[in-house]
């Protein structure tokens, strides 16, 4: 099994410095200035309108399991929870998964697990309604690993399931060069505190594209139904959203 040590103690590290900006990076909210109520409610607005937009594509599947990979403080599995009976949040990073538990105490049917590699154990094949990971995939290493996941993602669904998830299909250059994410790196080398770091504005957060080829190869191998491909433009970044479903 393939293991990402490197990429879990860097979310622990964000974890244990800003968790909800590292969730959702909105320039203005960095330094724990997110409202928690505020937060929660743009994971609500993205479900609903991914569960509406579903509906529309003509979705009637079953509601039994989602699982949210990436699930960080649980933003949008917390929102996942409503529309299925039982919704698991998973993560690689301790600190993110434990921070999730605490902050959704109490939220019925709402689990969450760490998973460590490149599989993910704690769900069994065939067994999942929904597959959900949105600002997830762009934030690994690199583009091997993210269709590495989609494969496990195609593994775990049950026939009549969904597949949701979002790419990044291309960054601006000075993105590609990763230079504030290497300086970052040689900083804490030397020995520079990683809170003192995030104050000035460097991170060691990965910003990944997933070629298109790659991700029309795995649907082409998976045997999985587009329901819709959305491009967007984000900032700086060209995303592309995919809506499958598995036959059966």
């Amino acid at each position: 099994m393939q293991r990402f040590g490197s990429s879990s103690r860097d979310w622990d590290e964000l974890a244990s410095m800003d968790p909800l900006w590292a969730v959702l990076t909105l320039n203005d909210k960095r330094g724990n200035r997110w409202d928690i109520e505020e937060f929660w409610e743009t994971g609500r607005d993205q479900v609903d309108a991914t569960m509406g937009l579903l509906e529309r594509l003509g979705w009637n599947g079953a509601r039994e399991l989602a699982v949210d990979f990436g699930c960080g403080v649980g933003r949008m599995s917390r929102a996942l929870s409503p529309y299925f009976d039982r919704t698991v949040g998973v993560d690689i990073s301790n600190k993110m998964v434990e921070l999730a538990r605490d902050l959704n105490a109490g939220v019925s049917g709402l689990e969450f697990e760490r998973i460590d590699g490149a599989t993910i154990d704690a769900i069994q094949s065939g067994t999942v309604d929904m597959v959900h990971t949105i600002l997830v995939l762009q934030h690994l290493p690199n583009a091997t690993q993210a269709i590495g996941y989609l494969h496990e993602f195609e593994r775990i669904l049950r026939p009549g399931g969904v597949l949701v998830f979002d790419i990044i299909t291309e960054t601006r250059w000075t993105y590609r060069l990763r230079a504030r994410r290497r300086l970052y790196r040689i900083l804490r080398v030397a020995g520079v505190a990683p809170e003192r770091l995030h104050a000035k504005g460097l991170t060691s957060m990965t910003m990944t594209s997933v070629p298109v080829q790659d991700v029309d190869d795995f649907i082409r191998e998976s045997g999985l139904e587009v329901l819709l491909i959305d491009d967007q433009q984000k900032g700086s970044f060209s995303k592309r959203f995919y809506y499958l479903r598995k036959p059966g």
